[in-house]
Formats: structure tokens, sequence, C-alpha cells
């Protein structure tokens, strides 16, 4: 992908996750969060996935981003190093955590490159 590509994805990722975020609130378990994401992004035109990776909830977008959705007051390294382990398996170079439990989604968005 390309670098308009990206940022064009990544703008509607997120802006798929301030409205999930805006409709359920926090606190729900993250598969909850899975489930609205995927057809939120669907809805959006991106392709979109559930993916069970060492039982966390996560999403893989257009079959080359994974998205790692958490519902944690913090987000600590072992959180990183998770998803870190889930692009390993994929064979992929980038992934966003997301944590739903932050009071704006931008300020629980990290992302994790390999």
């Amino acid at each position: 992908m390309n670098t308009s590509t990206d940022q064009h994805l990544m703008k509607g990722i997120m802006s798929a996750a301030y409205h999930v975020r805006q409709a359920y609130g926090p606190g729900l378990p993250e598969s909850a969060y899975q489930f609205a994401l995927v057809d939120e992004l669907r809805k959006r035109g991106i392709q979109a996935e559930h993916k069970a990776m060492d039982k966390n909830a996560s999403v893989l977008v257009e079959n080359s981003l994974l998205l790692g959705l958490r519902c944690v007051d913090h987000i600590t390294a072992g959180h990183s190093k998770q998803l870190s382990s889930c692009l390993r398996k994929l064979r992929f170079k980038r992934g966003l955590l997301l944590n739903f439990n932050s009071t704006f989604i931008r300020q629980g968005a990290y992302p994790v490159s390999l």
C-alpha cells in the first residue's frame, strides 16, 4: 500500500472505532467491540473479518493490518508483545492496538510494527 492509501485506511479505521465507542461506551467485553467494529468497517466499504488470535479479540483489515482490541484501564507492554506475536504468526509488519476503555479513542490507539 502507498502512503495515501494507508492514511485513508487509518482514517476509516479510526472513524469507525470512534463511532463504535460513541455508540456503545466503555466497559463491554472486547468481543462485543470486535463484532461492532467489523460491522462498522464493512458498512464503510473496508474489508474486515473477525480473527481469534490467542483468545484475544482481533480484527483483520484489508488482509494487511491486524487490530488488537482491548478494554482495559491502561495498555501495557504485555499487550504490545501479544500483538507483536500475532503479527509474526501472520507474517504481517504492522498492527494497531485500540483500547475502547479510553476516554477518547485516539488516545487509546497504539501502533505496533515489526
